[in-house]
């Protein structure tokens, strides 16, 4: 157990993470905090949900100041409960003398403009990351809130060369402001892994089928029709394949990719797992599986990708 005053004297760094395991982050977010603790560096996470860990005694303190902010109740309730939390969590940080908040960026607008300005008038560094570097929503077409983020912000990290040169590209900004870290792998979350054969019988999926895995929040960009609509070329080389959707659907409906099952006549070859899929299931799906398909029409980088990889899985 460290001492008051060594904890004083460590580094503070605030991560300010409102999606959580509502987005999909919590690998993520699991992976920076102990990778940032085990450096010496004092993590504080504020987030919405779960994280993943192996066990309670992780290094580093995990603040639900963004709980109940995501669902179904009024979009104007939620705004309010968002710009609360962000308030909550940077003056907490403040006051506890934290020196850096570390925000992540995916479509940035109003509300993380909001959290970057309200932790500079607070006089406190501000580190984003850059995951999407601006809206992948095809009706979004404003970059007047990425412009505000990534110049107000003190230091901008990306996953890879194409995502800095956009920044610099699009939003003219110096290249000295920007640092290329590798997306880090999420190994050392995963304990063991069952066996293929337990996994189908868990997941009701024949023993010899050819699984093709389709994992993660379904969006349009990420060209789960292409994937549908390339199934039938797929079946007449293969006619043992199955494709495996397994995921929720994030600001689209369903329905429209299970007309395109029916209308392709592959719902035999089709099994959909539409659903939030738990922290102890994950393991089963990539584990049934044969092949992960990323059928992506633009991306910056993908932690499904990430994690096909820490599952060995091609």
């Amino acid at each position: 157990m460290m001492s008051k005053n060594t904890r004083y004297h460590k580094l503070r760094v605030s991560i300010i993470e409102p999606l959580g395991s509502h987005g999909g982050m919590d690998y993520y977010n699991t992976c920076l905090c102990f990778a940032l603790a085990k450096k010496g560096v004092d993590v504080t996470l504020y987030t919405s949900g779960s994280v993943v860990t192996k066990d309670l005694n992780e290094p580093f303190q995990i603040k639900y100041t963004y709980k109940n902010v995501y669902g179904n109740k009024s979009r104007i309730l939620r705004g309010l409960k968002y710009i609360f939390a962000t308030a909550l969590s940077l003056l907490e940080s403040k006051f506890s003398k934290t020196r850096i908040c570390h925000f992540h960026l995916f479509t940035p607008g109003p509300l993380e403009a909001f959290n970057i300005l309200l932790a500079k008038m607070l006089r406190m560094d501000c580190v984003v990351t850059a995951h999407d570097i601006e809206s992948l929503d095809e009706n979004i077409k404003t970059r007047i809130f990425p412009s505000l983020c990534y110049r107000i912000a003190d230091k901008i990290i990306v996953h890879n060369k194409w995502s800095r040169d956009t920044i610099k590209g699009k939003f003219n900004v110096a290249e000295g402001k920007i640092s290329i870290i590798p997306h880090g792998n999420y190994i050392p979350l995963i304990n063991s892994i069952p066996s293929r054969s337990k996994a189908r019988k868990k997941l009701n999926i024949p023993d010899n089928a050819k699984i093709l895995l389709f994992f993660g929040h379904i969006k349009k960009v990420k060209g789960l029709d292409l994937l549908i609509e390339a199934m039938p070329m797929v079946l007449n080389k293969y006619p043992e394949a199955k494709l495996l959707i397994a995921g929720r659907p994030w600001k689209i409906d369903y329905q429209i990719y299970r007309e395109m099952i029916n209308r392709t006549e592959i719902h035999k070859n089709c099994i959909e797992k539409i659903c939030f899929i738990p922290h102890n299931e994950i393991s089963f799906y990539f584990a049934a599986s044969d092949l992960v398909v990323l059928p992506y029409r633009k991306i910056y980088q993908s932690g499904v990708m990430i994690l096909a990889m820490s599952y060995n899985k091609p």
